[in-house]
């Protein structure tokens, strides 16, 4: 299909849409239009040149993906190196605290797709540092919650620049339309994705695939 055919095709999809919605929002129906289009694709594969290599689309976002992380786990250590948080774990807890306050410890590791012991080595790390507490629920004596201390808004309110840093440093090259497309794209993934986390430590990979 050419651009002239694609553009054919949007516009009669965008004049059915206008004809139930007449208050029509662009930005939904692109974001619904893209990922229609999308769905009817997927049983064709996609595939890409990667290193003089011809591989499925799902692999070279896997790779690229993984790339990007290596970035920002650089980029974050570095600029963390002279502060009290040991990496940027810490400061993604901490944060996530800040915004959930009365997590519980299980909610907040759930929530942070950590290993359970990778994740109370890391609320305890905070609790030492005086970055986080701990407190009774007062609707149930037997639990437990986490809210964010004094001392840890401070010391987020002094990294917080830090991590816009890195966010420019991978992604300052993108419009603010081109990184609103990406997030409406990769949100639904995300979501999935924790939901079928939270099954993978009672069912092996292979399943979760076939579900």
């Amino acid at each position: 299909m050419d651009k002239y055919q694609l553009l054919q095709a949007f516009m009669a999809e965008l004049n059915e849409y206008k004809e139930h919605d007449k208050d029509i929002n662009l930005e939904i129906f692109c974001r619904q239009y893209l990922k229609k289009i999308s769905k009817e694709d997927q049983h064709s594969p996609l595939f890409f040149e990667f290193h003089n290599r011809s591989l499925p689309g799902s692999t070279v976002l896997s790779i690229f993906f993984r790339k990007i992380s290596k970035f920002l786990l650089a980029y974050s250590k570095k600029l963390l190196q002279n502060t009290p948080l040991h990496n940027v774990e810490d400061y993604a807890y901490l944060k996530v605290i800040e915004q959930m306050p009365n997590s519980t410890k299980t909610h907040l590791i759930l929530e942070m797709n950590s290993e359970f012991t990778s994740g109370i080595e890391i609320i305890k790390r905070l609790i030492n540092m005086d970055f986080i507490e701990e407190f009774q629920d007062e609707h149930d004596k037997r639990s437990k919650k986490l809210r964010i201390t004094a001392a840890g808004k401070i010391i987020l309110s002094e990294n917080d620049p830090n991590m816009t840093k890195v966010g420019e440093l991978v992604f300052g090259d993108l419009s603010a339309s081109e990184i609103s497309t990406i997030y409406g794209l990769l949100n639904p993934i995300i979501e999935k994705q924790t939901i079928l986390m939270k099954k993978l430590k009672d069912v092996d990979v292979e399943n979760i695939v076939k579900e």
